[in-house]
């Protein structure tokens, strides 16, 4: 059954769950490593839908089996299903991270398929680097369906960064911790030379058991600008702030210690430089104050588009529940303004080579 369904796991959540529980009574074996089916019996099976964004559907497997041998084996993975509907949201950031011209002569659309096999293989690559990240355990491309071990212990930095917001301080540890990130995303983009393409807070993990970081959701990545994933990060930190308080010199914290860890790869400091210039696609999302923020940071002038959306009401920002955006002009007037920033966005993107050089 599993075989003649190509998309099995490409419908809805709880139709998934019942299919991914089938799929895992007959895969259970080659996902642990044992090769003979007969050897193993499966005493605990749970499923659990894990909540993020709909662009693909995750769930954490707890699974038991017992081997021929009497021993008991416990393992706890990830079950990520890259769905069809994730092919063509994904489509902008693809675009914007590596450049049209790029995406168009390598074959355009990135299939579910073809998302799998990046993350499967940017994985792989970042194992073998010596950078922390979370190890495949079993691939089906038929089904495009990817498993990968579950780090106990962690926690997402959204909810770090929620709380610093939230009380309005940040604390030495979570400075340190930013730093670190920044470094990791310096080690990812200039010694491993991969682009991750969506390195928002949202795809970070911090295990409070061992202190290590990891970075997921590795579907976008490629050989692209490194100064795209140095923007996705630092505009992001700033998307809870609160567009009517003056909280800038708190993000100004957050954001000095993410370039003083990147800065340690980066001596350079050649894409720490750059990241600016991908301000247009995050204007709609992010608070002013944040721009002009990184503008004085960088000593940097502010671009003219930047003026005219600063003048634009509170509807146009996603991130404010309260705003009025039920009537059709509002609506009309944020899909208008949002379609010719993203344009403006997508001409100032340059491919890697073209703006860093092969060398990385």
């Amino acid at each position: 059954m599993l075989k003649n369904n190509k998309y099995l796991f490409a419908d809805a959540s709880h139709s998934t769950e019942n299919a991914l529980f089938l799929y895992l009574q007959q895969k259970a074996p080659l996902i642990l490593g044992i090769n003979n089916k007969a050897c193993i019996e499966i005493k605990n099976l749970e499923i659990k839908p894990v909540t993020g964004l709909c662009t693909n559907l995750n769930f954490l497997v707890d699974l038991m089996v017992k081997n021929s041998k009497g021993d008991l084996i416990h393992k706890k993975l990830m079950a990520k299903f890259f769905t069809m509907k994730g092919t063509f949201t994904r489509m902008r950031e693809s675009i914007l991270v590596n450049g049209l011209q790029q995406v168009l002569k390598t074959s355009g659309i990135l299939t579910a398929k073809k998302r799998m096999g990046i993350e499967k293989n940017s994985l792989h690559r970042l194992r073998v680097a010596g950078i922390s990240a979370p190890e495949v355990l079993y691939a089906d491309l038929q089904n495009c369906c990817l498993f990968t071990d579950y780090k106990e212990g962690c926690i997402k930095l959204d909810e770090i960064i929620h709380g610093i917001w939230r009380r309005k301080q940040i604390r030495d540890w979570e400075i340190e911790l930013l730093e670190r990130i920044g470094q990791r995303m310096a080690e990812i983009n200039i010694n491993v030379g991969i682009t991750h393409g969506d390195p928002g807070y949202y795809n970070w993990l911090y295990n409070t058991k061992t202190s290590e970081i990891y970075l997921i959701d590795w579907e976008l990545a490629g050989r692209a600008d490194p100064a795209w994933d140095l923007a996705g990060l630092i505009y992001r930190l700033g998307s809870h702030l609160d567009k009517d308080s003056d909280e800038s010199n708190l993000y100004e914290k957050m954001v000095t210690a993410v370039i003083s860890g990147y800065n340690n790869i980066d001596t350079s400091e050649r894409i720490i430089g750059q990241f600016n210039k991908y301000w247009a696609y995050f204007i709609l999302i992010v608070p002013a104050v944040i721009f002009e923020k990184v503008f004085e940071l960088l000593n940097i002038s502010k671009p003219r588009l930047f003026d005219f959306l600063r003048l634009l009401p509170n509807v146009l920002t996603d991130h404010h529940p309260k705003r009025q955006k039920n009537s059709f002009i509002n609506r009309f007037v944020h899909v208008c303004i949002r379609r010719f920033v993203l344009i403006y966005a997508y001409g100032s993107v340059h491919v890697f080579g073209e703006t860093c050089g092969s060398k990385h």
